[in-house]
């Protein structure tokens, strides 16, 4: 079977996050036997994997890139057939249903499915638009409104093209009028290497901070909390070390500064994938960003967590994770919301995972399972042939 990947909007082609967004997701597709290519761009390039060739093709950047984008896509569905095309982009465009209706009229029985970046994409329009009310900016509330509206409108042409829809970290049902498959994130679990070592009861608590978004990732939390834990009669000696960029750096700084802990915690600068995988090797306990409530959101499913489980190193997180069941003995679920961490709560789950020995076993188990890339991939698949959706 032939399968297309096609990302509409500018990507970022550093290499983790190229890697971990798209090769890994789509060696998924991959490994199940089938024969993979790709088109993306960013700003100013078109990057395609067609037939195992890598071949870049500078836009023009005095026109339109979106419309030279789209005609270069065309053209090239025009002259190609595929079994599967996978459409991934925040809006929808109009070119989209060409898109579609072109690769269906080339090969019968071709599928196409769409992932949109962010689901439920209301949630953002209203969000903008709850900004520019409050800053008494009517004109761009309202344009805002229309681009939603239109939203609606586009949604429904292209439910009539496509085949299903895939959206990752919420339990949509339906995205538009398409049929849709709720995923967790995944990660390419055979890429990620796990320590099967135990701890002692007894060592001191280090915890590995992974800033996975802007700003603070709500790590005040963190910082405050074990504020309080060293207030009162505490139990084990907790430091965190934090990984982030130097933007991040400095904000996480400043607020272990002001909130007085800068003695327990940390920064370790930007580090890739490698590096962070050898990180959970040498931490008790892993977290990844805090800062859901901040959105106004209950679901997600970051990537982070994934990544953790697969690396068998115990993980603290917050919100619904589809793909996460809440009573699994490596996770702990922290309250959404804007509130110091519980550092007792954190170092009683950190003895109950010491007690167990063969914990790390039991999470990288689970991550293979429910996580990895050609599960994932293998079920979406499946639901796009059958409309069945495995368990």
């Amino acid at each position: 079977m032939k399968f297309l990947y096609i990302g509409i909007d500018p990507m970022d082609f550093r290499p983790d996050y190229f890697q971990l967004h798209v090769v890994d997701k789509f060696d998924g597709v991959r490994q199940l036997g089938n024969e993979v290519d790709y088109i993306c761009r960013d700003e100013g390039k078109i990057f395609e994997l067609i037939g195992g060739k890598k071949i870049f093709i500078p836009l023009i950047q005095a026109g339109d890139c979106d419309k030279e984008y789209f005609r270069y896509i065309l053209a090239f569905l025009n002259d190609n057939e595929y079994d599967i095309v996978y459409l991934n982009s925040r809006l929808i465009y109009p070119e989209m249903c060409l898109m579609a209706q072109t690769v269906k009229a080339q090969k019968f029985g071709t599928k196409v499915i769409y992932e949109p970046t962010y689901w439920p994409i209301d949630f953002y329009f209203h969000k903008e638009m709850n900004t520019y009310r409050g800053n008494k900016q009517y004109g761009l509330f309202l344009k805002k409104f229309f681009e939603m509206l239109s939203q609606r409108r586009r949604g429904s042409d292209f439910a009539l093209c496509a085949d299903a829809a895939v959206v990752f970290g919420f339990p949509a049902r339906t995205v538009r009028g398409m049929p849709a498959i709720p995923m967790p994130n995944g990660v390419a679990v055979n890429k990620i290497h796990a320590s099967f070592s135990s701890e002692a009861l007894d060592q001191p608590v280090t915890i590995l901070a992974v800033a996975d978004g802007p700003g603070t990732c709500g790590f005040e939390r963190l910082f405050c909390g074990l504020k309080i834990y060293y207030e009162k009669d505490f139990h084990d000696s907790v430091t965190i070390d934090i990984v982030s960029n130097d933007s991040n750096t400095a904000l996480l700084r400043q607020a272990a500064a002001e909130i007085g802990i800068e003695g327990y915690v940390n920064f370790l600068g930007e580090k890739s994938l490698a590096q962070i995988n050898d990180l959970c090797a040498t931490h008790t306990i892993a977290v990844g960003s805090l800062d859901l409530y901040l959105e106004g959101r209950i679901y997600d499913s970051p990537w982070i967590t994934k990544f953790f489980c697969a690396a068998g190193i115990p993980f603290l997180y917050t919100g619904e994770d589809i793909g996460l069941d809440s009573k699994v003995p490596f996770a702990l679920k922290l309250p959404n919301l804007d509130a110091p961490i519980n550092m007792e709560l954190v170092s009683e789950f950190v003895w109950r995972c010491r007690f167990f020995t063969d914990l790390a076993q039991q999470e990288r188990r689970y991550a293979e399972q429910h996580f990895d890339w050609r599960i994932l991939m293998k079920r979406i698949l499946l639901f796009t042939a059958t409309g069945k959706l495995e368990a």
